[in-house]
């Protein structure tokens, strides 16, 4: 049950995203579906599925999995639909067919208004955007978990990192894979993305539920009622 999955749990997952998936062009918004590395298993130092993200204009939708080592996990897998032009946010768990939905804080819906959207999950790209302080070198290009991308040599003025190499998938503008070479010559190489689908979205996957129970207030705490979604 959603009991063993806390609120603060599934805020730091998509707070942790902020530091995963940079913005698109402000221009234009291509809609897309990914499995990324779940921030909170790592936080807490297990390794366990991905979560899968679907992003487009105005909505994300996270579905995230429990914890592997959840006797229960199948019940606690939870699904967080976020509707920002409404400023509704619905917390529902499929297995036991129950939902919570709660009105989102005006400052976040107004974040991510227009072609903002997201906004506080998808920051701008300025790690790897050329500047007066960064060089960005584009070596080629090279197929990242099924996904083609530009490979870039990013250098910035860091005492700590002397080289950071990224895999960007084109389009999204989002990082696949990333190679970080530290002052002392060590290198952490991590892939940020298992799957990638660029494109449009079935709609009924950003839909929300007929019928959900309201709760007041904002990551309270809420508990999920089984048999409140149809």
């Amino acid at each position: 049950m959603l009991e063993r999955i806390s609120i603060k749990v599934l805020v730091l997952v998509t707070v942790g995203l902020a530091a995963v998936l940079p913005a698109q062009s402000p221009n234009v918004f291509i809609p897309f579906i990914a499995d990324v590395k779940n921030p909170a298993f790592a936080a807490f130092g297990l390794t366990g599925p991905p979560m899968r993200l679907y992003v487009s204009p105005g909505v994300l939708r996270e579905d995230v999995p429990a914890p592997p080592s959840d006797p229960d996990a199948k019940k606690d897998f939870t699904v967080v639909l976020r509707l920002y032009e409404s400023g509704r946010s619905y917390l529902m768990q499929p297995a036991i067919h129950g939902c919570v939905v709660q009105n989102m804080p005006a400052n976040e819906v107004a974040k991510a208004s227009g072609l903002r959207t997201l906004k506080e999950f998808l920051p701008q790209a300025s790690d790897w955007t050329p500047s007066a302080t960064v060089k960005v070198t584009q070596l080629g290009k090279e197929r990242v978990s099924g996904v083609m991308c530009r490979v870039l040599e990013v250098q910035q003025p860091s005492p700590k990192v002397s080289r950071v190499k990224v895999w960007v998938a084109s389009g999204v503008n989002l990082p696949v894979k990333v190679e970080i070479t530290d002052s002392k010559g060590q290198i952490r190489r991590e892939v940020l993305i298992q799957h990638l689908a660029i494109g449009p979205i079935s709609s009924g996957l950003l839909q929300p539920p007929k019928r959900c129970q309201f709760v007041p207030g904002w990551n309270n705490g809420v508990q999920i009622r089984p048999g409140t979604m149809e």
